[in-house]
């Protein structure tokens, strides 16, 4: 037997009798070959075990089961699928048993993704409710520089096409007819091809003189065009046709607009945003502004259904050259309540803007700030996502001025640890405190900021260097305190801030939180140039940053908790 085995096999034969297989043989490779095929991941050894697998490997073997089964209905219609005398019997008595004794069909229907704890290795998965087109309009148009089409040996340009060249590496060069090149632009291609006429020729009478002196001259190389080199600091806006002629080398583009020279900050500033598909600026269309002029906050209307929060110590801490206030911080003690644990409590109030009461859906507003989809901050100006009268007036929480939130109040013990409380029973206590006692509590609400701080003063406060003593008008420029409240009273609410969310951010990271490290360079800009900067360098995370991430944290998880509870079906995932 063992010399057979070494023989070098013989051609098959149908005729040759010696050639026949067993069925058992044939059902074993006919198994065998269907698994090479299929691939190591659909292995029925791979799933002896439930938690070595992914509920994703789980999905994709019973769809391939299905489809194995529809092929032996197709191949073997005389047998039922769990006949035993069917050519597959001991394939399809494996798949069944793996799927609990059902036909993988069934399996497929019943089959629902499993807890993760149950399958570490699992990827997170989400169900799809909807998919939102591209902007086609916002993405048709392609900064970079054009240069001739050199067709021939001698340097001669063609006087049909140029050649675009994009700065996105992304989109594939492209030919632009040069009747759509303005005159200036045309010269320019005229003196290139002078130049290189006279790079060419001069190229050749080297080699012709190192030819006749018996040299080698493979290594000698052309000098560069100048007007080359000119030509690449000359941006274009292209719009590239959406067909790309089979009979073509490279695609076909037209001219949108002229960027202008690099080098200067406008042009550079518009090579990026139109890098970055961004065809709108810091100014809106004048049927837009005209909409939201006339926009004010009507205390006697606006007011009505929201909880007064003016009352409350509210401060804002932003970035020194932060345009718009959008979220705000309190904090007061509840005097003589304790937690169970004998901690005292606090009351945390994290506002933000209410931007749904003057831009309703369908509004041109509304559509306007879709179109932009966010605001834009470039080093030296922002393209703002609503107009000015909006994103940095009524919708900004400047200080001393009565501003619609939406807030969420929630009861922290001194640790950071959230104490629940739920709403009380209407047992005919019409109190304000008692409506407003409950924790977390949701709702929009009116509010006045007591100061402007930016990150680097509220750090000071922090470690001391700013003090109650310290003179309001020795702060940085930008910081205002009110005239109604004190230095010394912001500090302790801060100091009261950044001892609870030190202890949260401990917690959290100590629970495996990861943080990402994403340096952002910072720009210290010239008060008399805007577009100069006199200093820059990489941003520094202070303490101050810490203590707003800790609060704004805290309050997303909140409001993803509720979304969670009250209307699951619709909640979505921002990611950003």
């Amino acid at each position: 037997a063992s010399t057979q085995q070494k023989q070098k096999p013989k051609p098959k034969n149908k005729n040759n009798k010696n050639n026949k297989n067993t069925g058992n043989d044939i059902e074993e490779k006919t198994n065998a070959l269907m698994f090479k095929s299929a691939g190591k991941r659909n292995r029925l050894h791979d799933f002896v075990d439930d938690a070595s697998i992914t509920a994703f490997e789980q999905y994709l073997f019973l769809k391939d089961c299905v489809q194995d089964f529809l092929q032996f209905e197709e191949k073997f219609p005389e047998y039922a699928l769990t006949d035993a005398q069917h050519p597959r019997s001991r394939y399809i008595a494996q798949v069944i048993e793996k799927c609990g004794g059902k036909l993988p069909a069934e399996a497929l229907q019943d089959f629902s993704w499993s807890d993760p704890s149950r399958h570490r290795m699992q990827i997170p998965r989400g169900r799809i409710i909807g998919i939102y087109e591209a902007n086609i309009a916002n993405r048709d148009t392609v900064p970079g520089y054009l240069q001739p089409l050199v067709y021939n040996e001698y340097g001669e340009i063609d006087r049909r096409w140029a050649v675009f060249t994009p700065d996105d590496k992304r989109y594939p060069r492209a030919h632009v007819p040069m009747k759509e090149l303005k005159k200036p632009m045309k010269d320019l291609f005229n003196k290139y091809e002078e130049e290189e006429i006279a790079i060419v020729e001069e190229y050749q009478n080297r080699i012709y003189d190192l030819e006749r002196q018996g040299r080698k001259w493979k290594d000698i190389k052309q000098r560069t065009n100048k007007y080359g080199e000119q030509l690449k600091l000359i941006f274009f806006e292209m719009s590239f046709e959406t067909k790309w002629a089979q009979h073509r080398f490279l695609p076909v583009a037209h001219v949108k607009r002229k960027l202008g020279k690099r080098g200067s900050v406008e042009v550079e500033t518009n090579v990026i945003l139109s890098k970055y598909k961004i065809s709108w600026r810091d100014q809106f269309k004048p049927q837009i502004e005209n909409f939201v002029k006339d926009f004010a906050i009507d205390a006697d209307k606006d007011f009505v259904g929201r909880r007064d929060c003016r009352g409350l110590r509210v401060f804002t801490i932003d970035p020194t050259t932060a345009r718009d206030f959008d979220d705000a911080l309190s904090i007061e003690p509840l005097p003589g309540q304790l937690d169970a644990n004998g901690l005292k409590l606090y009351r945390v109030g994290i506002h933000i803007a209410d931007v749904t009461h003057f831009v309703r859906e369908g509004s041109v507003v509304d559509k306007e700030a879709k179109f932009r989809a966010t605001s834009v901050y470039l080093v030296d100006r922002c393209l703002p996502m609503l107009p000015h009268h909006l994103c940095q007036n009524l919708c900004s929480l400047n200080p001393d001025v009565d501003r619609l939130a939406y807030s969420v109040f929630v009861i922290l013990n001194e640790k950071g640890h959230l104490v629940h409380v739920p709403p009380r029973n209407d047992d005919g206590d019409d109190s304000e405190d008692d409506a407003y006692s409950e924790s977390p509590w949701f709702g929009r609400t009116v509010i006045r900021s007591r100061a402007r701080l930016n990150y680097e003063t509220a750090h000071w406060m922090l470690i001391d260097k700013v003090t109650p003593a310290t003179p309001v008008t020795e702060l940085d420029a930008c910081c205002t305190i009110s005239d109604d409240v004190s230095l010394g009273e912001i500090i302790h609410d801060v100091k009261l801030f950044w001892k609870i969310a030190k202890q949260m951010r401990e917690r959290r990271f100590n629970a495996g939180s990861v943080q990402f490290f994403r340096p952002h360079i910072r720009f210290r800009l010239d008060p008399k140039n805007e577009h100069r900067a006199l200093v820059f360098g990489p941003e520094i995370m202070l303490w101050s940053n810490n203590l707003i991430e800790e609060m704004m944290l805290l309050a997303n998880q909140l409001v993803a908790d509720q979304l969670v509870k009250n209307v699951r079906e619709h909640a979505l995932l921002r990611r950003h």
